[in-house]
């Protein structure tokens, strides 16, 4: 997986589909990738993992913040606003605790 999310913009549409109805291995693969990520376009990946039904996927995502790609470093600052406002409607602890620790 590491591989395909730095493949750039051609990985993103099986990415994106593995991410949306993939297993729940698969999915935090796919959050796995976004450090290595060569586009910015990955974006959609991060917002996706955020809004994922599954909290594990979504704590995935907040931790992957911490080490974005510099491809999705222009993007800290909005999803880091993105991330103060869906845990406002998070309900497990695991993710309230993990979004809070964001500087």
């Amino acid at each position: 997986m590491v591989a395909l999310g730095r493949m750039g913009e051609a990985s993103l549409p099986f990415l994106k589909e593995v991410l949306t109805g993939g297993s729940l291995l698969e999915r935090k693969l796919i959050m796995a990738t976004l450090p290595h990520a060569t586009t910015k376009k990955a974006n959609q990946l991060f917002k996706l993992g955020l809004r994922d039904p599954h909290p594990e996927i979504r704590l995935n995502a907040i931790a992957t913040f911490r080490y974005l790609s510099p491809a999705l470093k222009p993007y800290q600052k909005k999803f880091k606003k993105l991330i103060k406002r869906l845990l406002k409607k998070e309900t497990q602890p695991d993710v309230i605790v993990g979004g809070s620790l964001i500087p």
